[in-house]
């Protein structure tokens, strides 16, 4: 591998920690999974950079670049870990978190409630100030009242502090003013205000993303900061981090902009299910990612991923489903995805009511599953298929990870003193349970959004998914599984071909049919030259930026918008003409003779960056005796135990064609074939499933 060259793509996970090594020059790729560390994530970063450079005989100075996701913002929110943090907001609406847009998730459904403000009443504070939504000020700030908040702050030993005023879109200056009191005044403290971070209308949205930036703004500091000392110390000069909008970002804009990373591990995933479908020919694909927590289920649409400026963090769940509108909203753009409580480390439990359930409980890297031989106590996903012949117990991780069967079984047997029936029956029980949660999170993302899933192809990827993904497949109706190589870390991979960018708004109402292209080229440049400013300083040579634009738009008397791409002299009317058609889409009507507004300006300034190449590799027979390792029994449902041939996936090649039933073992999961599939390994190396044959 080439000296100086190198580049390493990191994803922590709740279970694993995966690496994937990338030469440029000779296209070489390595990669390496290692069991996480929560108690210290660099820890476990170190460690494994340590044992791939080993391995690979390189130093780690000759790593020119680290690309790390990870998922440190969400869990934060989630386990309520957060820094303690105060607000400060326009008087009169210190209760906007709590009352949020007097909606019910369920209106019907008094169980379902909304989870509590991150800042409790007594550290919201209000201030005698008032700005209208053409940035006129009404009411001028008084400095000396955000002096007594900031003292009430320190004495309540806040950490971390969030300034949202409203309508600070149409105007920033109080804001920033309160942004260098508070810094002048207590410099340690951490700080985000809305005008910086998000100058779009809404303002029970904005001051929620305000505040869970300023919430997980500390956590993120701190663990980014310790990760680039260690990762300096050992000579690598250059640490990005991945947001979740699927770009990338240095350091210090990823802990100014700390929400924007919330979900930045699954956002490398549908990046590299996008990437290789353009690769394979398959422009429209659902992404389908079961790591060792939960799994994520996404679309990309003609090679695109769906981004979305509404998401949810930690709504709560019903039954098996996550309620929409009870989360904390986030309005930054993030890949549009759902996670549902199922990976191989989720946990089998019976109800109050008698019935089998699963997930959303993990076993996590600590203890893990029984069979980890780590004290785990519990059945997981992972020790039924060990117990149904899945998974190869002395294949584990290519045999570096012995799994312990035994233990598996110990803890099934506890688990079905009770049940009345045997284990086989309760270990496919568990597997049916957790296929039919999955299956509604791809159905989520497909067949409820309007989408026929027979125009898309399934990419699965992550360590448990392709031991699933055939039956899953079955559920849902999708015709096409695409099992790439290396799936069990191919989100690291993804940080590997994601490009560096930068995201800008801005809030300017107007009538389409009232608004000159001159109007919007004055707001567009000023955001250009904001974005090519921000590129310049990431030392992103000029034929390498891009400049993407699009509108906010929706119809006079709607409440929200649809995003439309703008192009050329003649946006507005090209974008006009757009708009119809994308609500035509998704609304199944258009009203092309009703007034449209114009509400948000968007752009994003991209920085190109080269992008690894998959190997292509020739075309040989069908014939797979080169690959095959042996045979063993494998449980399926009422099929009962077959015996199946087992291949070394390493070993198959372009042309080769395996029948199911059957198992393709690699080093970092399993492809489980089921009877009547057949799998065709193309060009690229990836196994092509499809039921009876090949399309």
């Amino acid at each position: 591998m080439t000296a100086k060259e190198l580049l390493l793509g990191i994803d922590i996970g709740g279970t694993f920690t995966d690496f994937m090594l990338f030469d440029p020059s000779s296209k070489k790729m390595r990669f390496m999974k290692i069991l996480t560390t929560p108690e210290d994530y660099s820890k476990g970063v170190m460690e494994g950079i340590q044992i791939l450079s080993d391995s690979e005989g390189v130093v780690t100075s000759d790593i020119k670049s680290v690309i790390h996701g990870n998922t440190i913002g969400i869990n934060t929110v989630i386990e309520g870990k957060g820094a303690k943090t105060g607000l400060i907001t326009t008087s009169g609406f210190e209760d906007i978190l709590l009352i949020g847009r007097q909606t019910r998730p369920r209106i019907y459904d008094w169980r379902i409630g909304r989870p509590s403000p991150l800042v409790p009443g007594y550290l919201r504070k209000g201030l005698q100030e008032r700005i209208n939504y053409q940035g006129e000020v009404l009411t001028p700030l008084n400095s000396e009242k955000v002096i007594e908040i900031i003292k009430h702050f320190q004495k309540n030993q806040v950490e971390s502090i969030a300034v949202c005023l409203l309508h600070s879109y149409a105007n920033s200056n109080h804001e920033s003013t309160i942004q260098k009191i508070v810094e002048r005044e207590i410099p340690e403290s951490y700080v985000s205000v809305s005008s910086e971070l998000l100058p779009e209308f809404r303002e029970f949205e904005r001051m929620s993303t305000t505040v869970i930036n300023s919430y997980i703004g500390p956590v993120i500091s701190k663990y980014l900061d310790l990760m680039d000392l260690k990762l300096k110390e050992k000579g690598v000069n250059q640490l990005l981090v991945m947001e979740a909008d699927g770009s990338l970002t240095s350091i210090s804009d990823a802990v100014k902009r700390a929400v924007c990373t919330i979900e930045s591990g699954p956002a490398g995933g549908v990046l590299a299910a996008a990437y290789i479908g353009q690769r394979v020919g398959r422009r429209n694909v659902v992404s389908f990612d079961m790591g060792g927590t939960t799994a994520k289920c996404s679309i990309v649409i003609d090679s695109q991923p769906q981004i979305t400026t509404m998401y949810e963090v930690s709504p709560l769940e019903q039954g098996e489903r996550l309620v929409r509108g009870t989360g904390y909203p986030i309005k930054t753009p993030v890949i549009d995805l759902v996670e549902v409580g199922a990976g191989g480390g989720s946990i089998a439990w019976i109800d109050a009511g008698g019935a089998l359930r699963v997930g959303p409980h993990s076993a996590g890297a600590n203890p893990g599953p029984a069979c980890y031989g780590r004290g785990g106590k519990n059945v997981t996903i992972t020790d039924a298929n060990l117990i149904l012949g899945r998974i190869d117990p002395n294949y584990f991780l290519g045999g570096e990870m012995q799994l312990d069967l035994a233990a598996s079984n110990r803890v099934l047997e506890n688990f079905v003193n009770d049940l009345g029936l045997n284990k086989l029956e309760v270990a496919e029980g568990i597997l049916s349970v957790v296929n039919s949660i999955m299956a509604r999170g791809v159905k989520y993302v497909t067949t409820e959004q309007g989408i026929d899933v027979k125009d898309f192809s399934l990419i699965a990827f992550g360590g448990a998914a392709p031991v699933q993904v055939v039956d899953l497949a079955e559920i849902v109706g999708l015709t096409e599984i695409i099992i790439p190589p290396s799936p069990g870390v191919l989100s690291a991979f993804g940080f590997l071909v994601a490009d560096l960018a930068h995201n800008y708004v801005k809030t300017s109402y107007s009538l389409c049919s009232e608004t000159g292209w001159d109007e919007v080229e004055k707001i567009y440049s000023t955001l250009e030259e904001r974005g090519k400013t921000q590129l310049e300083r990431d030392n992103i040579p000029v034929k390498d930026m891009r400049i993407i634009k699009s509108l906010d738009m929706r119809y006079i008397g709607q409440s929200h918008e649809l995003n439309v791409s703008v192009t050329g002299i003649e946006a507005i009317e090209k974008a006009l003409l757009r708009f119809h058609e994308v609500h035509e889409r998704y609304y199944g009507y258009s009203m092309t003779k009703e007034e449209v507004a114009i509400v948000n300006y968007r752009l994003v300034a991209l920085g190109v960056r080269s992008k690894p190449e998959m190997k292509s590799f020739d075309k040989l027979s069908e014939d797979t005796s080169q690959a095959i390792k042996g045979e063993r029994r494998v449980h399926f449902g009422e099929e009962g135990w077959v015996k199946c041939r087992v291949y070394d996936r390493e070993l198959l090649r372009y042309g080769n064609v395996v029948r199911g039933p059957c198992i393709v073992e690699e080093w970092d999961t399993t492809t489980v074939v089921n009877n009547g599939y057949s799998g065709s390994i193309d060009n690229y190396g990836n196994i092509i499933l499809t039921r009876g044959g090949n399309r």
